[in-house]
């Protein structure tokens, strides 16, 4: 039944196919349309309904209602205009509809309705960060490789022995790339099949005339060697890009190489982003290092020459010998970086190593001034000197700016293309050459969720400020000697907060396990130079001394110290012979006992005592730093 209407209007009531809803209200607009009331209350009705913000269903319902309330107005005889008027104005009454029919809402839809709002405001800001993540470009401004080749190109090319290897790496292609050997100076066994079981040749070897003759052909290589030993410097510069080298150094150190083949273009693919690529390109992170590790193989090689020496009676030959490849360790390890340190402290070890084997099979080869010559050699090899942390430190620095945005005051945050090279380079599978699906997926990752970083790591400023902190305290650790290093704490602070300062918990050095090779290597350098003070003193007095005090101090200037605990080495004589061991992890004295971890001796492992700053509970027995290269009893001879 139809509701009386005014003036022969329909009702908006009307339950007429026009005006009943299928799923709920009809759609607010088609009732103001379809219904019969003036103009002006269906504006007011509209215009009330748009100012108010709620759900499509909210406004068909609140359509109804207020249609219904002018319908009932006009039915009872009130004019349009005073119904008008009385409704009040729509900025004042929207509001008020909205308020009220929100606070009626269900709980469920109140929830749901606040979900779709958070959810929307999120998305509005990841949109915000995403663009500013996009948009922000590293510019990389300083050029770290030159700070570090100013030193060397201020040196004198007196001082360097570089002028004085490269015209010999130039003649036998001595570089990496020009895979130089010397076969002769090689001997396995025949009985072992071994893969290992290859050595440098000795004097009782069946090949041994052999080489001696290919050493004699190589005179002048080895020549060069002993006389750019004798300079302070190296004096090699660093590049990333081969084809940065002059003429001369780039065919001594690439001899089978032309300029051409380093496209630039096609070399340093440190991922599938061309701008990544860029910025990469000139990174000192790829800094080569041809020289370093080559300098091995000349060790070997003098290691041979020295012991052809012995068999042939050169004594100065000889002393020489051991000068250079101590010379030779000294300019592996000049370059700032620490894999140049590493080898050194290599070279020193083989070095140390020869001359324990030399002094204990032929004890009487050198007369007293020549042993004074070799202690001195050994003495002043700088062992904590040849740490270097700065080049870590500047890669580093370098990394940052190719990584961070710059604002111009030390700050900036993690780029798209920062990330990527993070990812590519560091996180995944290496320094170039990934595979092209996985880099792929890496690509669209970053480009998705890449922003999200912005939360979680650190921004330029912190990551510096974070790296200047642990390189302060890890160069303060390594330049004290080993029992004041206390602080284990350091180990623990490397590792903190490694998502926040992800690109340092890439690069930053294993600094337990670098004061450990360091300091392995210095406390060998005390064993070498106490066991041929001893020597010398038992050929000074006839009397093998019991006590360092018992040595003169004029072969013995400084008593050498014990790593782990800064007193003096422990020695004593066997067979005539010293041997001379720190107290061990352990911290006690055993009496010159081999090394026992877990009950189990490891005799043939004294070259390689873990060093620890706790005590190892674990191991039991001494460190043996002489003799190392062959067994020894350690009954003590009265």
């Amino acid at each position: 039944m139809n509701t009386p209407n005014v003036e022969g209007i329909p009702s908006s009531r009307d339950d007429s196919i026009w005006t009943r809803p299928v799923i709920g209200h009809r759609p607010w607009k088609k009732q103001i349309t379809h219904s019969r009331l003036p103009k002006e209350v269906k504006n007011r009705v509209s215009e009330v309904i748009q100012r108010c913000r709620l759900l499509a269903v909210e406004k068909a319902s609140v359509a109804s209602e207020l249609l219904a309330h002018f319908e009932d107005g006009l039915a009872s005889g009130q004019p349009t205009e005073k119904l008008l008027s009385d409704f009040g104005d729509p900025e004042i009454t929207a509001p008020l509809i909205q308020k009220s029919k929100r606070r009626s809402r269900p709980m469920w839809k109140k929830a749901l309705h606040l979900s779709g709002y958070t959810t929307g405001g999120l998305i509005g800001i990841y949109a915000c960060v995403w663009l500013w993540f996009h948009w922000g470009k590293p510019t990389p401004s300083v050029d770290y490789l030159a700070q570090i080749n100013q030193p060397i190109a201020d040196r004198p090319d007196s001082e360097k022995a570089w002028p004085i290897y490269r015209p010999m790496w130039i003649k036998y292609k001595f570089s990496e790339g020009g895979r130089f050997d010397i076969p002769e100076m090689w001997f396995k066994p025949a009985d072992d099949e071994s893969s290992d079981g290859i050595r440098l040749i000795e004097a009782t070897d069946p090949n041994w005339e052999a080489a001696k003759t290919a050493f004699d052909n190589h005179a002048d290589l080895l020549q060069s060697f002993r006389d750019g030993a004798k300079k302070p410097y190296f004096g090699i510069p660093f590049a990333t890009d081969p084809t940065e080298f002059s003429d001369e150094d780039f065919a001594a150190i690439h001899p089978n190489a032309k300029r051409e083949d380093f496209d630039k273009g096609d070399s340093n693919q440190w991922s599938s982003d061309a701008e990544a690529n860029q910025l990469m390109s000139e990174s000192i992170i790829g800094v080569l290092l041809p020289h370093v590790q080559v300098l091995r193989t000349a060790t070997r090689i003098f290691i041979v020459d020295l012991r052809i020496a012995i068999d042939v009676g050169d004594k100065d030959r000889a002393i020489q010998d051991i000068e250079t490849m101590l010379g030779i360790a000294r300019h592996a390890a000049e370059g700032p970086f620490l894999v140049c340190s590493l080898v050194g402290y290599a070279i020193a070890g083989m070095t140390f190593a020869e001359i324990e084997t030399t002094l204990t099979k032929h004890p009487d080869f050198f007369d007293d001034q020549q042993l004074s010559r070799i202690q001195k050699a050994v003495a002043g090899a700088d062992i904590q000197g040849w740490l270097h942390l700065s080049g870590e430190r500047m890669m580093i620095y370098d990394l940052i700016q190719r990584v961070y945005t710059d604002n111009g005051n030390g700050d900036g945050h993690m780029t798209r293309v920062g990330l990527e090279i993070l990812q590519s380079n560091l996180i995944g599978s290496g320094f170039g050459n990934s595979d092209p699906q996985w880099e792929s997926i890496q690509s669209w990752t970053t480009n998705l969720i890449g922003p999200a970083s912005l939360f979680v790591a650190a921004t330029r400023k912190e990551t510096v400020e974070r790296a200047d902190y642990l390189f302060e305290r890890m160069e303060s650790s390594a330049n004290k000697p080993y029992w004041e290093t206390k602080d284990n704490s350091l180990e623990e602070e490397i590792e903190k907060d490694e998502y926040k300062f992800m690109l340092l918990s890439m690069l930053l050095p294993a600094n337990q396990q670098v004061e450990n090779a360091m300091f392995r290597v210095k406390g060998r350098q005390e064993g070498v130079r106490g066991a041929i003070a001893i020597i010398r003193s038992h050929r000074s007095t006839g009397n093998w001394p019991k006590t360092w005090n018992e040595v003169s101090q004029d072969i013995l200037q400084a008593t050498p110290l014990d790593q782990l605990t800064g007193d003096p080495l422990k020695f004593k004589i066997v067979d005539g012979q010293p041997l001379i061991y720190s107290v061990g992890n352990d911290r006690d004295d055993d009496g010159g006992m081999d090394l026992i971890r877990n009950g189990q001796s490891e005799r043939n492992r004294r070259g390689v005592f873990i060093l620890s700053k706790s005590v190892d509970k674990e191991v039991d027995g001494d460190w043996i730093l002489w003799p190392q290269a062959e067994e020894s009893e350690t009954d003590e001879n009265e």
